[in-house]
């Protein structure tokens, strides 16, 4: 069993302090730090501070990227509507030919198959097309964006993790 030296610290371990607020493990380290430069004349110089993992991470980049997500929910907004307006549009066009249809014998399970048909090979050609510009603009965002977002450097998108979200971590 190892003896601590009469003049050391105690051994501080970092998850006994997590989840404390800032303002009461700035004291503990101010407290520490006095300790230390009382035992030592050379360390009373020496200063302390406690920053919060997440400033540290991210640093003050929370209004751009809260800006940037207002921005993308914008342009999905926007595309959503166009998207409801070109189908109510197209399916009050198609009113006449669907009539048509009917009179000639197709029965209501073959009318819905048809547009159901329809629907999902619009949908599956607009989500690849939606993957595709997402891979190329994250792409964009990790050449010209780098230096002033933090960790986007580590984003990268791939087919796995395009299934269920993008852009995925390393």
């Amino acid at each position: 069993m190892r003896r601590r030296s009469e003049g050391a610290l105690p051994r501080r371990d970092w998850p006994a302090g997590a989840g404390r607020h800032t303002r009461g493990r700035a004291t503990e380290l101010a407290a520490i730090a006095h300790d230390v430069g009382t035992r030592d004349p050379l360390a009373r110089d020496i200063g302390a501070r406690v920053e919060p993992l997440r400033d540290h991470v991210v640093g003050n980049t929370r209004r751009a990227v809260w800006v940037l997500f207002g921005a993308v929910t914008l342009v999905l907004l926007v595309a959503a509507a166009n998207v409801a307006s070109l189908i109510t549009t197209r399916a009050v066009s198609r009113r006449r030919e669907l009539a048509v249809r009917t009179a000639m014998g197709a029965s209501r399970a073959a009318l819905v198959r048809q547009l159901v048909t329809e629907s999902v090979v619009l949908s599956f050609v607009g989500g690849v097309l939606g993957l595709g510009l997402a891979y190329w603009t994250l792409d964009v965002i990790v050449r010209f964006a780098a230096s002033q977002l933090p960790r986007v450097g580590t984003s990268r998108s791939t087919a796995p993790c395009s299934a269920l979200r993008s852009p995925c971590r390393r």
